[in-house]
């Protein structure tokens, strides 16, 4: 049963045991489904433990509220909304800043510079990655980094 357990605290929502009923399994795929969509929000962006609201323009990096300029805001909402996929800085301009403001490149460096900085704190700068001579990404954790032991050992071991 201890596989249960880590399974509800790692975010399973529920749990069957083996042997089961295929009625039970039925059951419970309902019962799942019956549940209200409540915690799957479009306007929320997350990655690890980010989880960026749009609607009311809030950073949270576990359960901590970061204050970001617009600038910052539209950079890390970008990312986040294409997370994985790697964009040059002329890319990130278009996707983040207005198309009103003229911007060089050096001004996502200084940017992502900022984002890093701010995320320091929290063992998170390591999220929006460089990718020489391009540009940037920003890479979720996996899922093993997000375990208690994976942060408590990495937070040790940082200088």
């Amino acid at each position: 049963m201890p596989s249960a357990v880590a399974s509800l605290e790692f975010g399973a929502d529920d749990c069957l045991s083996l042997p089961f009923e295929p009625s039970e399994l039925i059951a419970r795929i309902n019962a799942c489904l019956r549940r209200p969509l409540a915690t799957i929000r479009p306007d929320q962006l997350t990655a690890g433990p980010l989880v960026l609201d749009k609607a009311v323009h809030r950073l949270l990096v576990r359960d901590r509220e970061v204050a970001l300029s617009p600038a910052e805001f539209r950079l890390l909402a970008f990312l986040l909304e294409n997370q994985g996929r790697v964009f040059s800085r002329d890319e990130l301009l278009r996707g983040a800043w207005p198309k009103n403001i003229t911007a060089g490149g050096r001004t996502v460096d200084v940017h992502v510079r900022r984002l890093r900085q701010l995320l320091e704190p929290f063992n998170c700068d390591d999220l929006i990655q460089t990718v020489r001579s391009f540009g940037y990404r920003l890479v979720p954790p996996s899922r093993d980094a997000q375990t208690p032991a994976a942060e408590a050992a990495r937070s040790s071991t940082r200088v």
